[in-house]
């Protein structure tokens, strides 16, 4: 077994074992998720529309939205918990069941999934949270 940092080990390249952001132990089945928080990642929708509208002033800012050095608001974080580690289990998130999501190929139909149908996930860190989660990174190997 190959492990990466990040929370995510990888067995023959395609099964995935996700660990809790919490505790630190593996995800069985579905006994844990991944999720977003929805409502900061509308908040970040509502930002991108009102820098198109009123380009050159602050956006959001009393929303707890700063802007990075790109001029775009910080990416809403994608996290994985047990679902009994869940800090937040109040909150209004989008779920993917572990097991839904337990093969490199699901990952990537799910990738596929949210390029195609949810256009709020540029809002969300999910590349670069699949990126580390399992160590597979295009623009490392190109150099």
């Amino acid at each position: 077994m190959h492990s990466c940092s990040g929370g995510i080990a990888m067995t023959n390249g395609q099964i995935v074992q996700w660990q809790c952001d919490k505790c630190g132990e593996d995800i069985a089945g579905s006994e844990g998720y991944l999720s977003v928080d929805m409502p900061a990642v509308n908040l970040a929708e509502r930002a991108r529309q009102e820098r198109e509208i009123h380009p050159g002033t602050p956006a959001m800012g009393g929303l707890g939205l700063t802007p990075e050095t790109t001029g775009q608001p910080q990416k809403v974080q994608w996290r994985v918990h047990h679902s009994a580690c869940d800090p937040d289990t109040a909150s209004m998130s989008y779920s993917i069941v572990v097991e839904d999501i337990a093969t490199l190929p699901r990952v990537l139909a799910w990738t596929l999934h949210f390029m195609d149908t949810k256009n709020w996930i540029r809002h969300t860190d999910w590349t670069s949270f699949i990126r580390a989660r399992t160590g597979v990174d295009l623009r490392q190997e190109r150099t």
